[in-house]
C-alpha cells in the first residue's frame, strides 16, 4: 500500500509538470515568419529560407536595399531593392525573418540589375517581438541565390484603438497623413485631436527634425466615438528634407478597423504611393493626394420583445417574438 501511494504521488507530479509545459506552449506558440508580416502577392513555404547558389562570381547580390526601420502593428514597410546579377536577369525574391522558421518567394517576371524592386510588407497587427531583422535574398533565371541581407526593425511605440490608420515611407522626408471624418473634421499635424476622440499620436521627421521613425498614426481608441459614414485618407509630401536627394520617396499607407484590414470604397488597402523629388507643398488642412476612402456603420440592431399576458380564459402564457430593428 506504501509503495501505491508513493507511486500515485509520483504520477500526480508528472502530470503537473506535464500539464504546466503544455500551457507554457500554448502560451507561447512557435514564431514563424508569418506571425510577423505577409508580403504581398508572394507566396508563403515552410522552412528554412534558400542557401544561397551558384560560386561568388555568379551570385546576384543586393546593393542597395531602403526600408523603414520602424514599424507599426497592423500598418506597412515599403522596402525598395536594387540587385546586380553578372549571370542573368534577377527574377524572385525571398524574404524572411532571421531566426524564425518560414519564408515568402515572389516571382518577380525579369527585371534588369539596375531596376528598382518594390515589396510591401503588411504587419501583423500583433508583432512577436519589439525588435527583429527581416533578411532578403534575390534569384535569377540561371538558378543562382545571393547571400541574404538583412534590414533590422524595431516596434514604433504607438497607442492602439479599434480605428487605426498608419502611413510608413522610406527617405527621410517630411510626410504626413491627413484623415477627414465624416462630419468633415480633419486629424493632422495641425489638429491632432477631434472632437469625438481620434488623434495623432506619431508625427515623424516633424519639420524635418528627424527622428528615422518615418511613420505617422491616426488612432480612434475605445473611448472615442467613431462617426457613421465615410472617411477620407489623404498623404502629403510636406517637406523634402535633402535637397541634395533627386530620389522618388515611396510610402504605404493601411486602415483597420477593429484588427482588420478594411475593404475601402475606392483606392487600396493597403495603398502604395510615390512622390517625386522636389514637390513638397509645406501643405496644411486639405492639402494632399487621397489614397483611400472607406464607410463605417455604426448602427446597431436590436431586437425587441413583446409579450402577451394570459387571458383570463387561458392559463398558458404566450410570448411572441417580434424583431424590431432601432437605429442610433
Amino acid at each position: 500500500m506504501k509503495y501505491i501511494k508513493y507511486a500515485g504521488i509520483l504520477f500526480l507530479a508528472v502530470l503537473v509538470v506535464v500539464s504546466s509545459c503544455k500551457k507554457e506552449e500554448e502560451a507561447n506558440p512557435k514564431q514563424t515568419t508569418e506571425s510577423f508580416f505577409t508580403v504581398s502577392n508572394a507566396t508563403y513555404h515552410e522552412g528554412e529560407m534558400p542557401a544561397p547558389q551558384g560560386s561568388a562570381s555568379e551570385q546576384p547580390s543586393i546593393t542597395t536595399i531602403q526600408g523603414t526601420h520602424y514599424v507599426v502593428p497592423g500598418g506597412a514597410n515599403t522596402v525598395s531593392i536594387i540587385g546586380d546579377d553578372a549571370q542573368g536577369d534577377i527574377n524572385k525574391i525571398y524574404v524572411g525573418v532571421q531566426g524564425v522558421d518560414g519564408y515568402f518567394s515572389l516571382n518577380y517576371g525579369t527585371t534588369k540589375a539596375t531596376d528598382t524592386i518594390m515589396l510591401t510588407l503588411t504587419l501583423n497587427n500583433s508583432i512577436p517581438l519589439d525588435s527583429f531583422i527581416i533578411v532578403f535574398e534575390l534569384g535569377d533565371n540561371a538558378g543562382n541565390i545571393s547571400e541574404p541581407t538583412s534590414l533590422l526593425v524595431h516596434q514604433a511605440e504607438v497607442q492602439r484603438g479599434k480605428l487605426e490608420i498608419s502611413l510608413s515611407w522610406d527617405l527621410y522626408n517630411d510626410i504626413d497623413l491627413h484623415v477627414v471624418q465624416p462630419d468633415s473634421e480633419e486629424i493632422y499635424y495641425g489638429r491632432r485631436q477631434s472632437t469625438e476622440g481620434g488623434y495623432l499620436d506619431l508625427d515623424s521627421n516633424a519639420a524635418c527634425s528627424i527622428d528615422s521613425i518615418n511613420n505617422e498614426h491616426v488612432i480612434y481608441p475605445d473611448t472615442a466615438v467613431i462617426l457613421t459614414g465615410t472617411y477620407i485618407v489623404r498623404v502629403d509630401f510636406y517637406s523634402q528634407c535633402d535637397y541634395q536627394d533627386s530620389s522618388v520617396t515611396h510610402y504605404v499607407v493601411t486602415a483597420r478597423y477593429n484588427g482588420e484590414l478594411i475593404s475601402p470604397s475606392s483606392g487600396t488597402n493597403p495603398y502604395e504611393g510615390t512622390f517625386q523629388p522636389f514637390t513638397d507643398d509645406g501643405g496644411g488642412e486639405g492639402s494632399g493626394v487621397e489614397v483611400m476612402r472607406f464607410n463605417i456603420n455604426n448602427t446597431k440592431s436590436l431586437s425587441l420583445y413583446s409579450f402577451e399576458f394570459p387571458s383570463k380564459n387561458n392559463n398558458k402564457e404566450t410570448k411572441t417574438k417580434k424583431p424590431c430593428k432601432v437605429c442610433k
